[in-house]
């Protein structure tokens, strides 16, 4: 499992992944990495790669695409094994839809590698995972994807992909998303005012 978040051990893809290893069981042989301590030679001996992170910019963190860079270019030869990758997308946006131009990169990439695409969570509003629980409530629907990710990988299968978005409306959402950044001003001496000012000389 590899965590693709430049945030790493503070991150909402750390969160995720947890659940799914929860999920998985103690039962299965499981390698936790982050971004600093993985090492594309990881990949010879491995049947599955998951690989768990965030939005940016309607594509994938540059770290992250350097990593899959390295791979690609070391050619490492995985087709005799079967090697599938299951994605965990996470994005601060409420509609998981926004997700299909990096499930696009990571299904060319895999084409490119000899890997096989599997199962996609694509988890909308993903800031909340930190805050509520997975198995019920709000996001229950994200966790009942996890929990068929979690199967998929254990069987090998594929589910396809998956959008999870909460269940609260959209509106409440955004008007939760502002509130945190405003704690985040604040938390940064700044105040409504001051978000306010436009700085043209940059």
């Amino acid at each position: 499992m590899l965590c693709g978040s430049p945030r790493m051990k503070r991150s909402n893809s750390k969160v995720l992944l947890d659940y799914l290893e929860y999920e998985i069981g103690c039962g299965e042989t499981i390698k936790r990495y982050d971004m600093e301590s993985f090492q594309s030679e990881n990949l010879r001996n491995c049947d599955v790669f998951v690989i768990a992170c965030p939005l940016y910019m309607d594509g994938i963190p540059a770290k992250l695409m350097s990593i899959m860079e390295d791979i690609l270019n070391r050619g490492i030869d995985v087709s005799k094994r079967d090697c599938r990758v299951y994605l965990i997308i996470n994005s601060g946006y409420y509609n998981p839809e926004v997700c299909k131009t990096a499930i696009a990169l990571f299904r060319t990439w895999c084409n490119e590698c000899g890997f096989i695409l599997s199962t996609t969570v694509a988890v909308g509003a993903g800031s909340l995972v930190k805050f509520l629980k997975l198995s019920r409530g709000m996001l229950s629907q994200t966790g009942h994807a996890i929990t068929l990710l979690a199967n998929d990988v254990r069987e090998s299968n594929c589910s396809g992909v998956m959008l999870t978005k909460p269940h609260i409306p959209q509106r409440l959402y955004i008007f939760l998303a502002h509130m945190g950044w405003l704690h985040m001003a604040r938390s940064n001496k700044l105040n409504r005012k001051s978000l306010k000012i436009k700085y043209t000389d940059i």
